[in-house]
Parts: C-alpha cells; sequence; structure tokens
C-alpha cells in the first residue's frame, strides 16, 4: 500500500482528535495557547481513507509563555495618565490599545515603555493594553495585556501662598483645564466660608490679621459643577512692622525722608497719598530719600513700607507723615563789583529750583532782564554810570510757573564816571 494522504490529529484528555489531512510533509499549528502543552500525532493513510499505520507518530512541545510587562500607571490624573512596561528581550514596537464595547481598538504604535494618554474624563473606569512585535515586526504575544483603572476626580495642584504679608496672602495654583471658576474659601470657627471667586490662577486673600493662624481652602468649578473636594493649606500671618518717619530737611521743592531701619527689610516703599489712594513713587534701599520737584508752600502726605527680598510687606498699612514745604524765596541778595557801568548780584543759592529770573524796574513796570537757570548770581552790564537802579529775581518751576510770592528786590547806585 502506498500513502496518498497524512492524517494529522491532536491528543487531548487521552483521546485523539483529527485536526486535518493533508498531502503536504508539514503542518502549521494555528490558535493556540501561551504557556501550554501540547501533543499532536500523524499517521498515513491510502487512496480510500485507510489507515495504514495504526498509531501515531506523536510528539509533545509547549507553547512560548507571553511575555510579563508588569503594566502599571505611573500617573494618573482626572484627565491624563501615563502607562509604564517592561521590555522583553527582541521588543521592536509596542502597539497601544483600547478596550471598548466588548473589543480592542488600536490607539497608536510606541517605541519607548511609556506612553500618555490624553483627553480622559474625571471618575470614568478605563481599559487599555499593549501587545509588542520584534524586529521583524511579528507579534511576540497572543494578545493585548491590559490594565484596568479608573480616573480620579480633580485635584489642583500646586496651592501655595505665593506672598504671605501682614494682613494679606496671595495664592497660586496650577490650571485646571475644564475649569471656568475657582472658589476661595476661609475656615471660621470650623465651617468653610466663601471669600471670593477668580477665573485666574493667582487671587489675594485680604483682610486678615496679624500674626494669625488662617486655613485657606480653593475648589474649581466647570459652570454649575463643583470638581472635586476643597483642598486647603495653613498660613500663618506675619507681624505688625511699623517705623517713625521724620522729615530731616524740608525746602521749597524738595525734602528730605528718614526712618527707622527694619532689619528684615531688602528695599523700602516711598509712596505718595494722592487722589484717594497710595501711589508708589520710587523704591530705596537705604532708610533715606530726598524727594525733589515740590511745589512750595504745598502739604504732602507721604508714607514708608518695607519690602523682604520675598516681596513680603512688612506691615499691615504705611509708616506715614504730614510735611508742608516752604516758600521759594530768594534770600540774601548782595551787589558787589560796582562800577559807572556794572555791578554783580548774587543771593542764597535754593535747592531744587530749575531757575531764576531777573526783573528790572523800568517806568514803573518790572521788565524781563534775563533767566540765570539755577546759578544763583548774575553779571550787570551797559548800566549808565551814575544812576540808580531796581533789579528783582524770583524763582520758576519747569513750567515757567512762578514759585514764589513776589520780587526779591535789591537796589543799588552805579559810580560815576
Amino acid at each position: 500500500l502506498v500513502a496518498v494522504v497524512d492524517q494529522y490529529a491532536k491528543f487531548d484528555n487521552g483521546i485523539w482528535t483529527t485536526v486535518t489531512t493533508t498531502t503536504s510533509l508539514s503542518y502549521a499549528i494555528t490558535g493556540l495557547e501561551a504557556g501550554t502543552e501540547y501533543t499532536y500525532g500523524v499517521r498515513a493513510l491510502d487512496s480510500t481513507d485507510a489507515v495504514i499505520d495504526a498509531d501515531y507518530a506523536s510528539v509533545t512541545f509547549s507553547t512560548k509563555a507571553n511575555p510579563n510587562y508588569n503594566l502599571t500607571t505611573s500617573t494618573l490624573k482626572y484627565n491624563y495618565a501615563v502607562l509604564k512596561w517592561d521590555a522583553p528581550e527582541d521588543a521592536y514596537r509596542y502597539a497601544l490599545g483600547k478596550y471598548e464595547d466588548g473589543k480592542w481598538e488600536f490607539i497608536k504604535w510606541v517605541y519607548s515603555t511609556e506612553a500618555g494618554i490624553a483627553g480622559l474624563t474625571r471618575k470614568t473606569e478605563y481599559t487599555f493594553g499593549i501587545r509588542c512585535q520584534n524586529s521583524s515586526k511579528g507579534y511576540i504575544d497572543t494578545g493585548y495585556q491590559a490594565i484596568t483603572f479608573k480616573t480620579p476626580d480633580v485635584v489642583i495642584e500646586n496651592f501655595r501662598p505665593y506672598v504671605t504679608q501682614t494682613c494679606e496672602v496671595i495664592l497660586k495654583w496650577d490650571a485646571v483645564d475644564i475649569a471656568t471658576e475657582y472658589k476661595l474659601f476661609k475656615k471660621v470657627d470650623g465651617a468653610w466660608v466663601t471669600v471670593k471667586g477668580v477665573s485666574d490662577t493667582t487671587a489675594a486673600v485680604q483682610g486678615l490679621e496679624p500674626d494669625t493662624d488662617y486655613t485657606i481652602g480653593i475648589r474649581a468649578k466647570s459652570g454649575s459643577t463643583w470638581l472635586g473636594a476643597i483642598q486647603s493649606i495653613d498660613i500663618h500671618t506675619y507681624p505688625e512692622c511699623m517705623s517713625t518717619v521724620t522729615a530731616t530737611e524740608v525746602g521749597a521743592s524738595h525734602v528730605v525722608l528718614t526712618w527707622d531701619v527694619m532689619p528684615e527689610a531688602e528695599k523700602y516703599q516711598v509712596c505718595i497719598y494722592k487722589d484717594g489712594q497710595w501711589i508708589l513713587i520710587k523704591n530705596v534701599f537705604t532708610n533715606s530719600v530726598k524727594l525733589s520737584l515740590l511745589t512750595p508752600e504745598t502739604g504732602y502726605h507721604y508714607g514708608i513700607r518695607g519690602v523682604t527680598s520675598e516681596k513680603r510687606k512688612l506691615g499691615s498699612t504705611l509708616s506715614q507723615i504730614d510735611i508742608k514745604t516752604k516758600e521759594a524765596a530768594v534770600t540774601n541778595p548782595k551787589v558787589s563789583n560796582i562800577t559807572a557801568t556794572s555791578a554783580t548780584i548774587k543771593w542764597d543759592a535754593i535747592e531744587g529750583i530749575y531757575k531764576y529770573r531777573i526783573y528790572r524796574y523800568i517806568n514803573s513796570e518790572w521788565v524781563l532782564y534775563q533767566d540765570t537757570g539755577d546759578v544763583n548770581s548774575i553779571s550787570l552790564t551797559g548800566l549808565t554810570p551814575g544812576t540808580y537802579n531796581k533789579f528783582g529775581i524770583r524763582c520758576m518751576d519747569v513750567n515757567n510757573n512762578y514759585m514764589d510770592g513776589w520780587y526779591t528786590r535789591i537796589n543799588f547806585s552805579t559810580l560815576s564816571e
């Protein structure tokens, strides 16, 4: 008898079950399970399908086990997850898939051992999985290895005090992409009290008491829906820090202010109270300041506040002082070097004066003679010998306004020839 076909069978539970008959000298077995032992056999049949060999020639083998990827979530947030896994031998790339509606859906190829998944929904269960291909782009596993997780509710990250003051704390936090508003709370007698709602990621809580402990909370909202629970931090406001301010020098157009040194201060804010509000003039790094270009006979209200290197303001309010500038009148005018046709007039300098203006009294009226800038003297020439001369000096500001009340006069006679 001559064998026409080969009969292949599977031995399972003590019984041979025919798998296929073929004229080929080989047979590829598919659909096996990973990490499982199998016994298969083959025997010859003639042209009438009669068995030539009563017994099967058998072989027993075990399939390779699926790699254990140790798939985990290294990051899990309300809208984002990062999957990580171990790399098996000969790994080339990984198929990332999502299990939904009873089937696996391929998402993308990944060429490292981690993958970020964005666009998730808070408080939702997901199943993702990976498969691995070798350098020949053949799978080395029999299917996706899966991980199931549930995204948490919204957590506002990095909620922190940015600057803590005596009666105020400035808070910062990371944005929540689905939030339309953030509510700030303050705990009073064990209960949360709403402070304010803001749309930005920076906000100030004001009206606090100096040197006091507070618990401040925050919660995100999306429209009318609350996102997550109230998150809180504890803060302590700083104690009062005030200083005595003194006007050590007051002129017609300037003032010098001095105050007590504040040991914690890196710099001092010098402010003026104007139109119902404090306005910052300048920052200085010593405990004194000279303020110029002031208006004579005018009252000013100044305030000083220390600021630390962490931008913390020292004190609940500014250390304040009221001053009034003096009249900008020329004093002590003197004439010298008188000749028949010339003379020199000099007077005491006034700090902060933009310029002096010299007038001559002619025909019963004051006539402009010359401006001297900020120089407190003038040389007169072209005078008439043996005549009586009247001159006046006035102080001017940068806008050509008079800074004094009237002319400071000086009279003299030239020599006769």
